[in-house]
């Protein structure tokens, strides 16, 4: 099966250090979704009660996944195309949707004073994702949480929290 294919690589990603959680994919527990009916449309998705749900960044994980296919693999064969994953993707039992304005730590931090303590904040920007039941995907076989999952699901700080990048700051 192609997803377990993919599935498996992300795994390895995962392993590698590759694509890192909270940056590329993030779990986070919820009773609803927001997620895209159409370009310009959201509708929300409610769930009978609350579960972890998968966020992935699919712009960084497929060509990450493409590259190390190659490398892993014979000659004769080819990693799916973006579109060819995507659309298997969506057709999985566990697919929940395509969601805007998810917030990713972007690898960057600043320091925050607040009266006589100063701490380090992780950078949190908007980025779209692939939302996915976890649950659901775990029944499958699909295991992707490492030890500080579940306390970062459970640590999550509510995106209107979160730093944003300044946005007169040079990137780099």
């Amino acid at each position: 099966n192609e997803t377990n294919v993919f599935w498996d690589m992300v795994n390895y990603l995962i392993d590698q250090g590759l694509i890192k959680e909270e940056q590329d994919y993030l779990f986070r527990h919820r009773s609803e979704i927001k997620i895209m009916a159409d370009r310009d449309q959201t509708t929300t998705k409610m769930f009978e009660q609350t579960k972890p749900v998968l966020y992935m960044r699919m712009t960084r994980i497929i060509p990450l996944y493409r590259e190390h296919f190659k490398r892993q693999s014979s000659s004769s064969s080819n990693a799916m195309d973006k579109g060819s994953l995507i659309h298997y993707l969506q057709h999985q039992k566990y697919y929940e949707g395509y969601c805007k304005g998810i917030k990713f730590e972007t690898g960057e931090s600043r320091m925050v004073t607040d009266g006589q303590t100063s701490k380090e904040k992780k950078i949190k920007a908007s980025f779209t994702a692939y939302a996915f039941d976890y649950t659901m995907m775990e029944s499958y076989g699909i295991e992707l949480k490492r030890g500080s999952s579940d306390a970062n699901m459970d640590n999550a700080v509510d995106d209107d929290e979160a730093i944003k990048p300044d946005r007169n700051e040079a990137p780099f």
